[in-house]
C-alpha cells in the first residue's frame, strides 16, 4: 500500500481529533529564533504539539462534526495534547504556561465537545468527573426549587376549584 505525504497528514489530523483532550492554538512560527525554547517549555509541561497545515486541517474539519472550528484555523495552527503518562494540569497552570511560550489558546476539546476560552473560564477544572459532579449539584438544587414552586401553584389551583 502506497501512502503519500498528504495522506499521512490527513490520517494524523484525524487521529488527533479522536483525542479526548485536545487544545487548539495559534503559536509562534517554527522558524522563529526562539523555537528551541518554546519546544523545551512544551516538553517540560508534558505537552506534545503537532503543526497542522491549514489546507489539510480545513478539509478534514469540513468533513467532520467539528465544522464550526474551521474559522479558527488561520496562521500557524497547532494541536496540543497531554502526554499519556502525565497527570492532568490545573486550568490556571496550563493557561499560564501557554501564554509564556507565545501560544494563543483558541479552544479546548474536552470529551468530544469543543469549548471556547470564555466557556473554559467558567469551568472549575479540566477533570470531567469534577465538572459533572458540580453540574449534578446545580441541577439538583435548582430543579428542586422549580419543582416546589410549580407544585405549590398547581396544588393551590386545585384547592380553589373544589
Amino acid at each position: 500500500m502506497h501512502f503519500e505525504f498528504r495522506d499521512y497528514q490527513f490520517l494524523k489530523v484525524k487521529q488527533y481529533l479522536k483525542q479526548k483532550f485536545l487544545l487548539f492554538s495559534n503559536g509562534a512560527n517554527q522558524t522563529s529564533t526562539n523555537w528551541l525554547a518554546v519546544e523545551q517549555s512544551l516538553s517540560k509541561s508534558n505537552l506534545k504539539y503537532y503543526k497542522v497545515y491549514n489546507k489539510i486541517a480545513l478539509k478534514v474539519l469540513k468533513k467532520s462534526i467539528y465544522n464550526n472550528i474551521r474559522q479558527a484555523v488561520k496562521g500557524t495552527f497547532f494541536f496540543l495534547k497531554l502526554d499519556k503518562n502525565s497527570t492532568l494540569l490545573t486550568k490556571q497552570k496550563l493557561f499560564k504556561k501557554l501564554e509564556s511560550v507565545f501560544f494563543t489558546l483558541l479552544s479546548v476539546k474536552l470529551n468530544n465537545k469543543i469549548y471556547s476560552i470564555a466557556q473554559m473560564k467558567k469551568l472549575k477544572s479540566l477533570n470531567y468527573r469534577n465538572n459533572m459532579a458540580i453540574f449534578y449539584q446545580f441541577l439538583s438544587t435548582n430543579l428542586k426549587c422549580a419543582y416546589g414552586l410549580t407544585y405549590r401553584k398547581v396544588s393551590k389551583q386545585c384547592d380553589l376549584n373544589t
